[in-house]
């Protein structure tokens, strides 16, 4: 991660493997089998940002993953030791839902990032839409 900012990359997306990758291409699906025979899953790459946060504490790092190995752990666990890790945010593959991550994420001062992709029906857009409009209002 370090050689990437000394490359100069100004955002690091640290991604989180998962078992079954589905939404990903071949690379990512392979890399994420790679890494989980070798024993890296949440708590790992939590630990990696932790490290990294210990010679750069500016530079913003991105999880990117399913809501899984999220859910596994526990929503609002997974929020305090990403903050504690001093994670910038996380990326999640998962139907929008949820009120409770939105606000986990918050108080934890995390940005949440919820994938849509182009296939997304609209209607599952507008649900996400008011879910998060009225998060916002009653969390504030």
């Amino acid at each position: 991660m370090h050689a990437l900012v000394e490359g100069g990359a100004d955002v690091i997306e640290l991604g989180v493997p998962f078992s079954d990758p589905m939404a990903d291409g071949p690379v990512i699906q392979r890399a994420s089998e790679r890494a989980l025979a070798r024993g890296t899953g949440l708590a790992r790459v939590l630990g990696m940002v932790r490290e990294f946060r210990t010679r750069d504490a500016g530079t913003p790092v991105v999880l990117m993953g399913y809501a899984n190995p999220i859910e596994a752990m526990g929503v609002a666990s997974f929020a305090e030791r990403a903050a504690l890790a001093a994670s910038t945010g996380a990326g999640r593959r998962l139907p929008p839902r949820g009120a409770g991550v939105r606000r986990a994420a918050r108080r934890a001062r995390l940005a949440p990032i919820f994938l849509i992709s182009p296939t997304t029906p609209p209607s599952r857009i507008e649900r996400w839409r008011r879910s998060r409009a009225a998060t916002s209002t009653t969390s504030r």
